[in-house]
């Protein structure tokens, strides 16, 4: 003969260990199975897996939070204090106050050795563009930038009198960029047309490499507010 398949009662038997009646259990006789048809008319009782499956629904609707209720487990007041739970909610921070105080202090303190002569960073003169931190679910942190920076600099060439001035302006420097893709324009304003020339092409060969570890800092710091 061939082997019994295993009736949906049986599988609700071994999901829930429950106390079946003695013709369901399998020291008694078994029980008569209804039709399909039967049990849609309503004339028979239900059979194990419908009792069972009715005693699982029961148990899982009463350890669920019951809206409306009281429930300590449903949080449906707003904050007070305005916090943003596990950065749950989409929140942007405005960072272009605390991004032009803390890369002018990072830059002012770039000095370029250079031949016959040296310079430095003086100050920021602009600061433009956009930076921010954005979080998203489960306190996921993006920090997003697109920014344009113009330095001041000055600089002085042996035997020639007088200060050299300029400007260098950075641009492309956001958070979509490789950081070859930067872009630095040097020039010159002020001082001696010899000394002028001399120091902006000078500058303008290791300017990348002097501001590249400090735009590192900028960005690193920037992702972990």
């Amino acid at each position: 003969g061939y082997a019994k398949a295993p009736t949906p009662g049986d599988h609700a038997r071994a999901r829930f260990p429950l106390p079946w009646p003695a013709e369901d259990s399998p020291s008694g006789p078994p029980a008569p199975r209804p039709s399909h048809s039967s049990r849609t008319r309503g004339s028979a009782r239900p059979v194990a897996s419908d009792r069972a499956a009715e005693t699982c629904r029961a148990r899982q609707f009463s350890i669920m939070a019951k809206w409306g209720e009281g429930d300590e487990r449903w949080i449906v007041s707003e904050r007070q204090d305005g916090a943003n739970v596990n950065g749950w909610h989409w929140q942007e921070k405005n960072c272009m106050g605390w991004g032009r105080e803390r890369l002018t202090a990072l830059l002012e303190t770039v000095v370029f050795e250079l031949d016959a002569g040296t310079a430095r960073v003086k100050e920021i003169s602009k600061f433009d563009g956009d930076a921010s931190v954005t979080i998203r679910k489960g306190n996921k942190k993006f920090a997003v930038f697109d920014l344009s920076v113009t330095c001041k600099w000055e600089g002085e060439m042996e035997g020639v009198d007088g200060a050299v001035k300029g400007e260098i302006k950075l641009t492309e420097f956001a958070s979509t960029n490789d950081e070859d893709e930067y872009e630095f324009v040097v020039t010159c304003s002020e001082g001696d047309a010899a000394a002028k020339e001399a120091l902006k092409k000078k500058i303008s060969a290791v300017v990348a490499a002097a501001f590249q570890p400090h735009l590192a800092t900028f960005t690193k710091e920037l992702s972990e507010m």
